[in-house]
């Protein structure tokens, strides 16, 4: 293969690697979804083999055409800063497998406040404005479920979310207050 194809071929390799896996994270923190965590599963697999076997090619030519050494090494190195990033990755996504994310949608025209979020985890608003929406992280500390407790014009109100989650299943959950 051409010195100068390989380069560049490597150099998509990278960043497209690094931009479909920037994209996957981004759209699994956004969404807490596992078929998205799969998915990401799924790109990593496909992503390391294409990058090892392109990683393999480079060093080969290298080795064989020294002129090319340097700017080929250049290629390598790029593709291998994808390791760290991927680890970083990784590790995100691992850290989130313990908490979820509850979006509040006030759709009324009254102020929502003293939003207690508990159950099996624990979290708190002071308020929501009408017609808005605030979104709150928390960590499940244990099995259980999870409940909305609010007040609308001083009048307690209590909204369930989950009747049950636990620890390592992550998720997101939309509450409309109408």
């Amino acid at each position: 293969m051409n010195p100068i194809t390989l380069n560049r071929l490597a150099r998509y390799c990278a960043l497209i690697s690094f931009l479909l896996g920037t994209f996957l994270l981004g759209w699994y923190v956004q969404s807490l979804n596992s078929k998205v965590e799969e998915y990401g599963f799924y790109y990593l697999v496909v992503a390391a083999v294409l990058n090892i076997l392109i990683l393999f090619v480079v060093i080969t030519v290298a080795i064989r055409q020294p002129k090319e050494r340097k700017r080929l090494g250049k290629s390598a190195g790029l593709m291998l800063i994808n390791i760290p990033i991927t680890v970083l990755y990784f590790w995100v996504v691992m850290a989130l497998q313990d908490y979820v994310r509850v979006q509040i949608k006030n759709t009324t025209d009254s102020m929502l406040t003293e939003i207690q979020i508990s159950g099996c985890g624990e979290a708190s608003l002071e308020s929501v404005p009408p017609k808005e929406e605030k979104s709150v992280w928390l960590k499940l500390e244990r099995e259980g479920s999870l409940e909305c407790q609010y007040r609308k014009n001083g009048i307690p109100a209590i909204e369930p979310i989950s009747g049950y989650l636990c620890p390592g299943l992550p998720g997101r959950f939309d509450i409309v207050i109408d």
